[in-house]
């Protein structure tokens, strides 16, 4: 395998056509080779002969052709040049000299022929970009014009981390973030890595609560949710560190209502007082939350009397005044009185 070299032609009284030539440069991308080249008269006894219809040729194509009759001195150089050689058709350098030194003929006629040294060939990343994003995952495509036999991405700058196919997902991402992400491949035949250039994905939020509506005891609230991943979300209740609810819960415009149960537990905490704030805990896939608070004020709508004997049942007081019939609470005891249920 060459890089360079320099043949000489058949002689005539020690005179000689020379061929030099080096490498100038190649292209990976394209697989060709340029070199640069020199003809040259050198050798013989005598400082000046004659060349009778000189040629030399690169690879079948002519590059030099001299006189019919050239008086030519020893030591001169007779031609310089470049010449590209694509690779991909040929990975060899055939140079030929024909013609005469002195007298007519062919008496020079010389074929000589270089194996080229193989180009380092690196693939070129045809596309690359995220397809899909998740609440801890991104997801990667890309493609590439030769076939690659390992792939790596790296994250922020980071370490290269190994993956595999032309579509993957990096996992354990933290929700809502932004991440700068490049890839680099590697060509099987050349095992010469490519690299690409940074994108920049976000993964997606979790689930958050837009508002939640401050309500009276007794009446149901109003909770806006957002969810852009669609994955499974959970809704709590909590007065305090008493749990009142917790239950599935989607997007969008939610109205939250109470049993009586419910209501009873809420109920118990007023203590003496007729407002208690609540707070909404929205989990996103029994890991993230969110929350939100807001007021429930107590009006006397609540089962706090009961009627009948046997199958007592639970009833709601109401009291009339000068202005009317108005919702009541049933107290008990004296100087430590409480509400009743």
């Amino acid at each position: 395998m060459a890089i360079a070299g320099e043949v000489n032609s058949n002689a005539y009284q020690g005179r000689v056509l020379q061929f030099a030539w080096e490498t100038q440069s190649i292209s990976a991308e394209n697989n060709t080779r340029t070199i640069y080249y020199e003809i040259r008269a050198v050798g013989g006894n005598s400082s000046n002969y004659y060349h009778h219809n000189n040629t030399v040729s690169i690879n079948g194509t002519n590059v030099y052709t001299g006189g019919q009759s050239d008086y030519i001195k020893t030591g001169s150089i007779l031609k310089v040049g470049t010449f590209t050689i694509n690779q991909s058709d040929t990975q060899q350098l055939k140079v030929e000299m024909h013609g005469g030194i002195y007298q007519y003929g062919d008496n020079i006629n010389t074929i000589h022929v270089w194996s080229l040294d193989t180009i380092p060939r690196y693939a070129n990343i045809t596309s690359y970009s995220i397809t899909n994003t998740g609440l801890n995952n991104i997801t990667i495509s890309w493609s590439a014009d030769a076939y690659c036999d390992a792939v790596q991405y790296s994250i922020n700058g980071g370490n290269w981390i190994n993956s595999s196919n032309t579509s993957f997902n990096i996992e354990g991402l933290e929700p809502n973030c932004s991440y700068s992400i490049k890839i680099r491949v590697k060509r099987r035949d050349s095992q010469l890595w490519t690299e690409s250039q940074v994108i920049t994905g976000t993964t997606k939020d979790i689930g958050k609560i837009l508002s939640v509506d401050s309500f009276n005891h007794g009446d149901s609230t109003v909770i806006n949710i957002t969810n852009p991943t669609g994955i499974s979300l959970r809704l709590t209740m909590n007065i305090g560190n008493v749990r009142i609810q917790s239950k599935p819960i989607t997007a969008g415009s939610n109205i939250v209502s109470f049993n009586d149960t419910e209501l009873d537990n809420i109920y118990k905490l007023y203590g003496r007082g007729n407002t208690l704030t609540a707070t909404f805990i929205l989990t996103t896939a029994g890991s993230y939350t969110n929350s939100k608070t807001c007021t429930i004020t107590l009006r006397g709508n609540q089962k706090t009397a009961y009627v009948g004997q046997n199958g007592k049942r639970r009833a709601k007081v109401y009291v009339g005044t000068s202005s009317g019939v108005k919702r009541a609470v049933v107290w008990i005891g004296n100087n430590g009185r409480k509400r009743c249920i």
